[in-house]
């Protein structure tokens, strides 16, 4: 199968360019993926410590009905899908069941340990995070059921990261359309001038020798470039005017 020349750099242009943008979008891709998630773990960061700071230590030693009021009158910010209050199992009293450990990150939040993971579910991405609420005297006071510093609770908040993913999706993908058009605008440009620079004058070459092959016509080509091109113009123009002066001698010969 015959590739012209101007076909072979575009494919290796093409080629070369493909790779680029891949890597390029990757990269991009990848970066404001870390970039959105420690954003989104310092923003909820401090919204747990807001929560710690200023929580009523009624949600954790208030009467059943009481600790139900507080926790659905808590402030929930937009996107966070889950904001749960876990009771610590030492506490007296009986836990509803949302405030009991349901995972490994509750039992770990209990435990005394905070806990930052991304997980999937249903088709989610959530950042859980989870912090533990320790007895202290500005919590509670004097009243403390447990000694200061053993863990009363846990805050566990889940929050949605698709909004800001579909965002960053499309800006990526503007990203890598924007690339692709200047691509298209730089591979017309390096057609139209391997075109002028390089596969006309090979082709004028290539028909000029034809015809002093088949026709016995010895025609200059005048290809004026200052390149290895130009060069070759010039040496197939001092062949065409040595096969004339040589016909010429052979006519006049008697």
């Amino acid at each position: 199968m015959h590739i012209s020349i101007t076909g072979k750099i575009c494919f290796v242009l093409l080629l070369i360019f493909s790779s680029v943008l891949l890597g390029t979008t990757t990269l991009q891709s990848w970066r404001e993926r870390s970039l959105l998630l420690e954003l989104s773990q310092i923003q909820m960061g401090y919204q747990l410590d807001h929560y710690l700071h200023g929580m009523d230590p009624a949600l954790l030693t208030g009467n059943p009905a009481l600790r139900d009021l507080l926790h659905r009158r808590l402030p929930v910010p937009p996107q966070v899908e889950l904001l749960r209050v876990l009771r610590a199992p030492a506490l007296p009293g009986e836990s509803q069941p949302r405030e009991r450990a349901q995972d490994s990150l509750d039992r770990t939040a209990l435990a005394g340990e905070a806990s930052t993971q991304v997980v999937k579910r249903h088709g989610k991405t959530l950042l859980v995070m989870t912090r533990p609420i320790l007895a202290t005297a500005s919590l509670c006071g004097t009243a403390c059921p447990l000694a200061e510093g053993q863990v009363l609770g846990a805050l566990r908040l889940e929050y949605s990261l698709d909004t800001q993913l579909d965002k960053m999706e499309q800006h990526v993908l503007t990203l890598a359309l924007l690339l692709s058009l200047l691509f298209g605008a730089g591979l017309l440009l390096a057609i139209y001038i391997l075109r002028r620079q390089i596969v006309t004058p090979l082709s004028r070459i290539r028909q000029t020798l034809d015809r002093a092959a088949d026709l016995g016509i010895w025609q200059e080509v005048h290809i004026r470039q200052d390149d290895e091109i130009g060069r070759l113009g010039e040496s197939v123009d001092h062949l065409m005017r040595r096969l004339a002066a040589d016909q010429g001698h052979q006519n006049k010969a008697p």
